[in-house]
């Protein structure tokens, strides 16, 4: 083929083309004034109107903390009969490894704060007693918490309640400073 014949082709689909893209456009009927399908097609304003309305946040009030009364074992004949007397809310009693894995908690858990340190979740009640009384060996308030799931029982190894996530990051801190375990803090779920 000869040039003149190729240029005059490439020239007539060029024309062709562009005729198929813009004649549409320029033969709809809008008069110029862009797509008027879109707008027939939508919804008119809603007649009312809204207002917004700013919520103050309330956080809640707690009441003041009272402090926890600690009383240690004397002899085993005085452990038996605080077995069967009842103690005020506030006092701790000490409670034998068996009878604890009853418990989830030692009954003072709710005085203390809304912030505890999580050390572990075990599957073995035997491995949470002894991080607990390792912890406890330290000088922490540690306690051992039983969650049930659709997985199975687990036993939580926590230290606390404190009051404030400052106050928890302080105990995470030395925690991991005295007996280099690693922990997380988080708040005390009901």
């Amino acid at each position: 083929m000869n040039l003149l014949l190729k240029q005059r082709l490439v020239g007539a689909i060029v024309l062709i083309s562009l005729a198929v893209i813009f004649l549409p456009m320029l033969l709809d009927g809008t008069n110029g004034r862009g797509n008027s399908r879109l707008v027939d097609q939508m919804p008119d304003a809603p007649e009312y109107q809204f207002e917004a309305l700013e919520i103050p946040l309330q956080l809640p009030q707690s009441e003041p903390r009272k402090p926890i009364e600690r009383k240690a074992e004397k002899s085993a004949a005085e452990s038996e009969k605080r077995a069967v007397v009842k103690k005020p809310a506030t006092t701790e009693t000490l409670v034998a490894p068996a009878a604890e894995e009853k418990q989830s908690a030692p009954s003072n858990v709710g005085d203390g704060g809304d912030w505890v340190v999580q050390l572990g979740s075990f599957s073995s009640v035997d491995n949470a007693h002894a991080l607990r009384d390792k912890l406890r060996k330290s000088g922490f308030t540690a306690y051992v918490e039983t969650l049930k799931s659709s997985k199975g029982i687990s036993y939580r190894v926590r230290v606390g309640p404190v009051e404030s996530r400052e106050k928890a990051e302080l105990q995470k801190e030395r925690i991991s400073s005295k007996l280099e375990l690693d922990s997380i803090v988080m708040p005390r779920s009901p």
